[in-house]
């Protein structure tokens, strides 16, 4: 985080953050994660439209990947999954590299409920008391105020049974017509385009 976004942070203003999560799991293992049992050949399986079968969509599988390890990740922290609504606004399959499949999708997804008071000292593993970052940079705590809804830019590629994704995370508006800033969608879809994934 620079010295800018520190500033705009403690100001109350939200600074132009993007993060970006990249990840690699079999097709098999994406599946179990969604609570699907893979069916033979999925561990072979090279197209994205093979997989949307039925009430399975590319919105469908577009949230399982936003969703995948992110259960892992909280509890590796000793913390519990908050409920997060996720809406997709649009998706498309396009053939990819190698004979591989190309999904790629921008989703707005917001955690239900509101924030916990930001000052609140939060339990990690080994007993380990974690700041706030609300503390951290002097920001006066807003007890109830709802987490604001966030975009993400997502670009998966499947070939021989292997899911290579990346998401761009970033504030709700940068993916809107409306956003005229220099980090909008079409930044977004570069910073995941220009990812070298490959399965």
């Amino acid at each position: 985080m620079s010295p800018m976004d520190m500033e705009e942070l403690r100001a109350g203003r939200e600074p132009d953050l993007v993060a970006v999560r990249c990840a690699r799991l079999t097709l098999p293992a994406l599946l179990r994660s969604a609570k699907f049992m893979p069916r033979d050949g999925d561990d072979k399986r090279s197209d994205w439209k093979e997989v949307a079968l039925g009430d399975v969509t590319g919105a469908s599988i577009a949230e399982w990947m936003m969703r995948a390890g992110q259960e892992a990740q909280m509890a590796q922290a000793g913390l519990q999954m908050p409920q997060i609504n996720i809406s997709l606004v649009d998706y498309e399959f396009s053939d990819g590299p190698g004979g591989s499949s190309v999904l790629t999708w921008h989703a707005l997804s917001q955690i239900q409920g509101t924030a916990a008071d930001p000052n609140a000292q939060v339990q990690g593993l080994g007993g380990k008391s974690l700041m706030p970052l609300s503390e951290a940079v002097g920001r006066p705590a807003v007890p109830g105020q709802e987490m604001p809804p966030q975009a993400t830019t997502g670009r998966a590629i499947l070939q021989k049974g292997v899911v290579t994704f990346a998401l761009a995370l970033s504030p709700a508006d940068r993916i809107q017509p409306s956003y005229k800033g220099p980090l909008g969608k079409q930044y977004l879809d570069y910073i995941v385009n220009s990812l070298k994934l490959t399965a």
